[in-house]
């Protein structure tokens, strides 16, 4: 029998919300006037969020131009090293040494992240728990590929580390959503929680005054 939370309106009011602020921070970087050389990368990301599928490794490209800055890349899982969907980031600088800020090796960012997965498994740890608690349980785990869009906003922080590689953290707040769960799990379908992600980043060409 899955487990049902008393805050089922709020998860589906979190998948609204989330929308409207990836909605503003693209409006915040649309509205800068003054538009700086345009610069592409490589970046490399691992995040472990509330959906249960264990450590997820995102290679991506990025697009920066000015304050904005806009990623695409693979989501892979740690524990099978398969792909297993995509990923959509945008960042907005707040903070960074073009903006006054005398710190020239930290700069502090929002972003939106948005993922689809289409083939996920749950994490080995979901899975061990949901044998030792779920007696009855007839499905096999590790076959099951679950289909997910995942949704998340929050801040993070870059500290350069040299020319052109800078390495990136941040948090948010988000959730998730399930769409082919098994019948009979424990596991939430849906859910609200963190995203905690670092990675590194490298940007081609002249570095001049980047702060991507």
């Amino acid at each position: 029998m899955k487990n049902i939370t008393p805050v089922s309106t709020l998860k589906r009011s979190s998948f609204l919300i989330i929308p409207l602020l990836l909605f503003f921070l693209l409006g915040s970087g649309l509205q800068a006037r003054n538009r700086p050389l345009a610069y592409v990368g490589i970046r490399g990301a691992a995040s472990v969020s509330a959906n249960g599928f264990g450590t997820i490794l995102c290679p991506s490209l990025f697009y920066k131009r000015g304050n904005s800055t806009i990623a695409f890349g693979v989501a892979f899982q740690k524990h099978s090293f398969s792909s297993s969907g995509f990923q959509l980031n945008y960042e907005y600088t707040l903070l960074d040494r073009n903006a006054g800020c005398y710190i020239d090796w930290l700069e502090l960012y929002s972003f939106a992240n948005l993922t689809y997965y289409h083939r996920a498994t749950l994490g080995k740890a979901v899975c061990e728990e949901e044998q030792r608690s779920n007696s009855e349980l007839s499905v096999d785990l590790s076959q099951v590929r679950l289909k997910s869009l995942d949704a998340y906003a929050g801040f993070g922080v870059r500290i350069v580390l040299g020319k052109n590689l800078k390495w990136f953290n941040g948090v948010a707040l988000g959730g998730y959503s399930v769409f082919n769960s098994p019948e009979g799990l424990f596991y939430n379908s849906k859910g609200l929680g963190l995203l905690v992600r670092t990675g590194l980043s490298w940007q081609f060409g002249r570095q001049g005054r980047s702060d991507f």
